[in-house]
């Protein structure tokens, strides 16, 4: 059935006074306080259950090291094996986009600059021998200065290469600028 519209309106009002509105101003900040006290809760219950994941997980960790000792170290393994891989992808892609002079050094870089360094050394120390000792048929004294010093050289490069591995290495453990490498900060 239709409704029949009212003819009159009435206006219901509640009038507060002092006391009731100051009483309702403290069950107001009451329940605000409980909004945060509840907010704070639910995160300190977050963090126990992470704690409690971390412990499960490390228990787990144990357990397994425990019945399966090679295991872990098979493990540890293949996950070496994998950063590896993917830190030589990535500097391989930083180095075919970054120019020649700004190449990040590889260990494999390293090693074949060392070998190139150490084979000259040799060489050069085998023509210091040659030409400084006197007892040898190719003894030569002007020679012998030029072995001489084509060794000490020799010797410095690889003592330079030794210091610009152990920066990089500085570098990678995030204790050096990478402004050494990409020349930032230079006029």
């Amino acid at each position: 059935m239709p409704r029949v519209s009212s003819d009159s309106t009435v206006t219901h009002r509640i009038e507060l006074g002092l006391t009731e509105r100051a009483e309702l101003k403290e069950i107001i900040k009451t329940q605000k306080e409980n909004q945060r006290l509840d907010a704070i809760t639910a995160s300190l219950q977050a963090v126990g259950m992470a704690i409690g994941g971390i412990g499960a997980l490390g228990a787990g960790l144990a357990l397994a090291a425990w019945l399966a000792p090679g295991l872990w170290d098979k493990t540890k393994d293949k996950v070496k094996d994998a950063v590896d891989d993917v830190t030589k992808t990535g500097i391989n892609v930083l180095n075919d986009v970054l120019p020649p002079s700004y190449e990040i050094p590889t260990i494999e870089a390293f090693r074949a600059e060392y070998d190139e360094l150490r084979a000259k050394e040799r060489a050069s120390n085998g023509r210091k021998v040659h030409y400084c000792t006197p007892s040898s048929i190719g003894f030569d004294e002007q020679q012998c200065q030029i072995a001489t010093d084509e060794n000490i050289n020799d010797r410095k490069e690889i003592t330079d290469l030794y210091a610009r591995i152990q920066e990089t290495i500085e570098i990678a453990r995030g204790g050096g600028a990478w402004r050494n490498i990409f020349g930032a900060g230079q006029d």
